[in-house]
């Protein structure tokens, strides 16, 4: 062996690891990293602040490449501390020995020293999650670290940083955290200080390590916990578009091209997660982002479905046709997902249920005037909202409709039927995105009643149109004289007082030059 100085430091190492420096080979790594890791040691013993040691010899063990590297540390009564770390190359043992002296203080005078009672294990990206044991516990949890595939956690790594309680550090009592080789896979694993890091290149797997925390006096808790290495993925969440129509299930011919929801069970989508080989009771959060205004959410197990009473807001006919949702996924924190997808609503055609009249009086006619009287405006009844028609005479004589659904009479008096046979034909945007079904026709029963007129012989007896008139009794069909016309009312809602107004009345004809 070759003792050396270097700043201030005793060395000694073997002449077999001075030629192999002096070649710069293979043996030249080993034995720079067997020197660095005597150095770290010693610097632990004898840095500034570092914690009192008991007299005793202190092993660890690291390996890397291969290559098992044993480090002893001894300290004497003369508060020294002697490292050597030995190991073997083909068969050639080496050692690197550094002395130095402690620095740490003695042992305060404690009158009844007391053990360390916990560990608390700070972890996480931003160490920010911790757990805490007491002696003999082990932790529910693993610390999850992910490498890329095909590579291994560098010894770089820090694991976890490491805080000791103990009853007595109000009164100087110091904590130091030791891994003893024997015990589970702690020989993978190394301290330095307060921080755990890999003593060597970890492989995906599971590792148990046992941690002993020891006060100056040797009192020890041992704490287990354990390391998993996984390996890095990532991970998609996709939600199929989907649409709900107003009635499920249906055999309508429109509907096979279409994905549907049932709105009864207020379900409506089933989100898939992709990559990783995770299930969503994995994940850290699901949650809608975009929700159509609070009308969606979503379940922890991935269910799309409308929340409870927001149905009604689901407008088939006129509302909002499409929903643009948005949904997000996270998983330990650093994997992230989130995915668009639609719901559209499909309104469901449906048939006309009848016919109305908002006026169902035929006026008799005076003689020689060409007058042909609106009997009323025709209604239909539908359960669609905003429904537009079409309307058509099947039955019954002396009338026609005008402008799309005014019911007109053109007999003589005598000639006025006494019902309506009419046609309703719903609406004809059948290629409309958001329209499913067929256009419907029904028949409807339109009866009708006569409105005497005959008084109206002398033009005289008809109401004048003044600012006196009473709206509130109008009626459509009613006439009503201007100067010298006659005038009917075809409309009586938003009516201006005082006026002729086109939106109102229709012009009939002329007063008779003479009048019976």
């Amino acid at each position: 062996m070759i003792a050396m100085v270097v700043l201030g430091i005793a060395i000694t190492i073997t002449t077999s690891t001075i030629l192999h420096i002096a070649q710069q080979g293979d043996d030249t790594k080993v034995s720079n990293y067997g020197y660095m890791l005597t150095k770290e040691k010693l610097m632990e013993y004898t840095r500034d602040g570092a914690p009192s040691r008991s007299v005793g010899t202190y092993e660890d063990t690291q390996e890397r490449e291969g290559i098992r590297y044993t480090r002893e540390a001894e300290v004497t009564t003369e508060q020294t501390v002697i490292v050597t770390t030995t190991w073997a190359v083909n068969g050639r043992k080496d050692s690197v020995v550094l002395r130095g002296r402690l620095r740490g203080s003695p042992c305060p005078d404690i009158g009844n020293n007391s053990p360390p009672e916990s560990l608390t294990v700070y972890h996480g990206v931003a160490g920010d999650s911790h757990f805490t044991l007491e002696d003999g516990e082990s932790a529910d949890d693993s610390v999850r670290f992910f490498v890329a595939e095909g590579d291994s956690l560098s010894q770089n790594t820090r694991l976890a940083t490491l805080v000791g309680h103990d009853p007595d550090i109000e009164e100087g009592d110091r904590l130091s955290f030791h891994l003893d080789d024997t015990e589970g896979d702690n020989a993978f694993f190394r301290i330095t200080r307060d921080e755990l890091y890999p003593a060597q290149p970890l492989d995906t797997g599971e590792y148990t390590l046992f941690i002993e925390v020891r006060d100056c006096f040797d009192e020890t808790l041992t704490a287990e916990m354990t390391i998993l290495v996984e390996q890095e993925f990532s991970f998609s969440i996709t939600v199929p578009d989907v649409s709900i129509h107003e009635h499920y299930p249906d055999t309508s011919p429109y509907y096979d091209t279409f994905a549907y929801a049932d709105p009864d069970s207020r379900e409506v989508v089933q989100a898939e997660l992709t990559g990783g080989s995770i299930a969503f009771s994995d994940l850290d959060t699901i949650e809608l982002i975009e929700d159509g205004g609070g009308i969606f959410a979503i379940t922890d197990e991935g269910l799309v479905y409308i929340q409870e009473g927001r149905e009604k807001d689901l407008d088939y006919d006129t509302g909002t046709q499409n929903y643009t949702l948005r949904v997000t996924a996270e998983y330990d924190e650093t994997n992230t997902a989130s995915a668009f997808f639609t719901v559209s609503l499909k309104d469901v055609n449906e048939p006309p249920t009848g016919g109305t009249l908002s006026n169902v009086r035929v006026p008799k006619i005076p003689v020689g005037t060409g007058f042909t009287p609106s009997v009323g405006i025709l209604r239909a009844e539908d359960p669609d909202r905003d429904e537009s028609h079409t309307f058509e005479i099947t039955s019954g004589s002396n009338v026609e409709i005008t402008n799309d659904s005014i019911l007109r009479f053109i007999g003589s008096d005598d000639e006025s039927p006494e019902s309506v046979t009419i046609e309703v034909t719903d609406r004809h945007n059948v290629d409309s995105d958001t329209f499913l079904g067929t256009v419907f026709t029904e028949t409807v029963t339109v009866n009708l009643k006569r409105k005497d007129h005959s008084w109206f012989r002398n033009t005289d007896n008809v109401p004048v149109f003044n600012d006196n008139f009473e709206w509130a009794s109008a009626e459509l069909g009613d006439l009503v004289r201007h100067g010298e016309r006659i005038y009917e009312v075809v409309n009586t809602d938003g009516a201006a007082w005082g006026q002729i107004s086109s939106a109102n009345f229709e012009k009939r004809f002329d007063v008779p030059e003479e009048s019976e």
